[in-house]
């Protein structure tokens, strides 16, 4: 498992950070999200107060099993930008694969790991209806608690996006005025509460093994079989499978 210590580098492969700015799904991604707020309509205030059980003792995952609302509305905002992201390049490429050469025509899907690149257009609407579950699990006033590895690859993604948001994007997308916790900046507790374990950092963060994943050969015997692509979508044997799905 990766140490939550020594946060492994995420940067694109060029070495420069991603700018993830909302997008409308029928509109080009515009350059900020001046006039956007988390979560529009959404009162993330009310659906994720703090019980007083939870002030009383907010270092027990046991007693704290949801965001606090400025958590639930960055996360929000990070996974509505992802699912626009992901959607974009599918309507753009449809099934066309990842390619070292190509990955910087991409929003979102060269972001995920190299085993993935070749998905085919199912694949890919699979892994979009994995972030927009989260979404709607955040938006009911629920806590998004992944139920597959596609679900935990997309939250696990979304929690490294909202951890590094400073007070810009807190300003953007009016997150300061939602109330204060202190546990806000706790990204840590929320990955305890929410994940069974945090093996999906080997597949999204995998350091030196990057350079080897050259060859379709390469990638498989570099991943653990239950984290291969065709494996992302089967519920875990704990977790209640999503209706519809």
């Amino acid at each position: 498992m990766t140490s939550r210590e020594e946060r492994p580098d995420h940067r694109g492969f060029d070495g420069v950070p991603r700018s993830h700015p909302r997008a409308d799904e029928n509109a080009s991604v515009p350059d900020g999200a001046d006039d956007a707020s988390a979560g529009d309509g959404v009162d993330f205030a009310a659906l994720f107060r703090r019980s007083e059980q939870d002030r009383e003792d907010p270092e027990d995952p046991d007693e704290l099993e949801r965001p606090t609302p400025r958590q639930a509305a960055q996360l929000h905002a990070c996974l509505a930008v992802m699912s626009d992201h992901v959607r974009l390049d599918i309507e753009r490429h449809r099934g066309k694969p990842v390619t070292f050469d190509n990955r910087l025509d991409w929003d979102r899907l060269a972001d995920l790991p190299v085993a993935t690149w070749r998905q085919d257009f199912t694949w890919r609407r699979r892994f979009l209806a994995c972030v927009d579950d989260l979404i709607s699990d955040l938006e009911e006033g629920e806590a998004p608690i992944p139920r597959c590895v596609g679900e935990e690859v997309a939250l696990r993604l979304a929690i490294d996006e909202a951890s590094d948001w400073g007070a810009e994007e807190f300003r953007d997308w009016r997150i300061d005025t939602l109330p204060e916790d202190p546990d806000d900046r706790d990204w840590d507790l929320v990955m305890d509460c929410l994940f069974q374990d945090m093996d999906v950092e080997m597949i999204l963060w995998p350091g030196p093994l990057l350079s080897r994943w050259e060859t379709a050969a390469a990638v498989d015997r570099h991943t653990p079989i239950d984290h291969l692509p065709p494996a992302w979508f089967e519920w875990f044997l704990n977790m209640e499978p999503r209706q519809g799905r």
